[in-house]
């Protein structure tokens, strides 16, 4: 009971923290299984179509042909779910019930003078060398959380690993690599043959994350940001947007980037100006040379994304990946008062005394400091970041969540739980030495992120039986996987790390707070 008091007595003495934007989209997760479970690239979830004998170039020659995946709101471009499975490891799949995993859109290329270039199959057979994208799909190639380094954006590295590692998806459109199959050396070896393209991902409100699905209204206010990762590779891309649809319109920004990989594209809405966009089917490009731009004031956003075109013709490698899409918003209009952001971290030493320290809890990952409202049924994606205090890096430690719940604000009750190492939730009698690891002996980077719901796939690998029916079954998952509160009331998130050398532990001071409502 006495770390308790003493979270409640170090709180009272903090001032009032107002309402900043909410996360309410990363794509950027586990939506693939680990490379040594299964394969880790998974194709768009849309069929493309491919016409042959045009003539896209006004040349007079008809021996152009288009690749097309429609551009629709309606029909998912994510890859799909792909259950059931009479061999599970025989097919990739795509994990839909992960936060932000569904998006939208439509894409398009046209490949010039290609119509008498051709490969020969290991058949025999004789068939025109552009038959479909080169590569359209989501693969775990992208970032992996376990390694900090400042050279790289979000200081997260990102590479190819040997299978053993984390690595999060990142979406990827190769339209021609280097030569690696029979198509793209075709195509390199024929000097007239040239490429275009167009690409547009969008996230819907319907699936907005931390309450945004159920909120009334989402807006901007000065805290809100729109950004995406460019990543690993990016060549022969010309511009590079941010789309939002407010109401019904869509609406594309005059922020434009020729594309360059390991840069952090950020925005807020409200600082650039938006002009109308009106992709359909396979009429996706944007012309900017007949846009007007102007300030908006968005009232109702409905789906926000990326945008990413050339529309030059090029003879060369051709490629943009991209992850971590993210959309900090609001569902309350833009007020005079000045945000308050209350990150200082609090620390109890073995002898439950309250200690100094200069860690801090970032602003950074989710609606600290303020309430964050959402419905059951709404996903939650509820991420740290903890700036270590300097005398505690390269230390070790187990990271420790304590979660705890009151049924109304009216109750005198709270019932306070602790996740534990295998995504389990267990009761906790408010005694720290029986605080148990949430993530077990990890060395302290200045900074250390920690992804509290859903949890993150690495805390099932205590039990195989469990991993396989996460990663490869169709069957409903983990409360604390699937990321869904569906119990009424608020629910107040501490998390932080326990020194192994003494036992300190160092926390959030102000919890994440999520009230849930009927």
């Amino acid at each position: 009971m006495r770390i308790i008091l003493l979270f409640i007595l170090f709180i009272s003495l903090l001032p009032p923290a107002y309402a900043e934007s909410v996360k309410y989209l990363q794509w950027w997760d586990e939506y693939l299984p680990l490379r040594k479970e299964m394969t880790t690239n998974v194709a768009y979830g849309r069929a493309y179509e491919v016409i042959y004998d045009l003539d896209l170039d006004d040349d007079g020659v008809a021996k152009d042909t288009k690749l097309c995946i429609p551009f629709s709101l309606e029909d998912k471009l994510a890859p799909k779910q792909q259950c059931p499975r009479t061999n599970p490891k025989s097919v990739s799949n795509y994990r839909l019930e992960r936060p932000s995993a569904n998006f939208y859109g439509g894409m398009y290329a046209n490949y010039l003078n290609v119509g008498d270039t051709t490969i020969i199959k290991s058949s025999g057979e004789e068939v025109p060398a552009i038959r479909s994208f080169i590569q359209a799909s989501v693969q775990n190639d992208g970032a992996s959380p376990n390694f900090y380094d400042e050279s790289q954006p979000e200081h997260t590295q990102r590479a190819l690993g040997t299978g053993s590692e984390t690595f999060w998806a990142d979406m990827t459109l190769f339209l021609m690599d280097e030569g690696w199959s029979k198509s793209t050396t075709a195509f390199l070896e024929n000097p007239d043959a040239m490429l275009n393209f167009a690409s547009v991902f969008l996230w819907k409100k319907a699936d907005f994350i931390n309450g945004g699905a159920s909120a009334e209204k989402i807006v901007f206010d000065k805290t809100s940001k729109l950004s995406v990762d460019l990543t690993r590779q990016v060549d022969n891309v010309q511009e590079v947007r941010f789309v939002i649809q407010d109401g019904t319109e869509l609406l594309i920004s005059d922020y434009v980037v020729e594309g360059d990989e390991n840069i952090v594209l950020a925005i807020n809405p409200l600082d650039y100006k938006w002009s109308a966009y009106h992709p359909t089917e396979c009429d996706i490009l944007f012309d900017s040379q007949a846009a007007t731009f102007e300030h908006r004031d968005f009232t109702d956003v409905q789906a926000v994304g990326v945008y990413a075109a050339s529309s030059d013709n090029f003879h060369d490698k051709t490629v943009i990946i991209f992850d971590n899409v993210q959309l900090y918003a609001t569902t309350h209009p833009t007020d005079d008062e000045e945000t308050i952001w209350q990150g200082s971290g609090a620390a109890i030493n073995a002898q439950g005394e309250l200690v100094a320290t200069h860690a801090q809890f970032s602003k950074g990952v989710t609606a600290n400091g303020g309430v964050m409202k959402a419905k059951p049924q709404d996903q939650l994606d509820i991420r740290g970041m903890i700036t270590v205090d300097p005398l505690h890096v390269e230390k070790n430690a187990d990271i420790i969540a304590v979660i705890g719940y009151q049924a109304t604000r009216d109750d005198s009750n709270i019932l306070y739980f602790m996740l534990d190492k295998e995504g389990g939730v267990q009761a906790w009698d408010n005694s720290m030495t029986s605080l148990v690891p949430f993530i077990e002996d990890v060395n302290l980077n200045p900074e250390y992120r920690v992804q509290l719901l859903p949890v993150s796939m690495m805390h099932f690998k205590q039990n195989d039986t469990l991993m396989d029916e996460v990663v490869l079954g169709c069957d409903l998952r983990p409360l604390t996987y699937s990321g869904i509160l569906n119990m009424p009331g608020i629910f107040y998130i501490y998390y932080g790390y326990r020194l192994k050398e003494n036992d300190l532990i160092v926390f959030n001071a102000m919890p994440i707070e999520i009230e849930i409502t009927p």
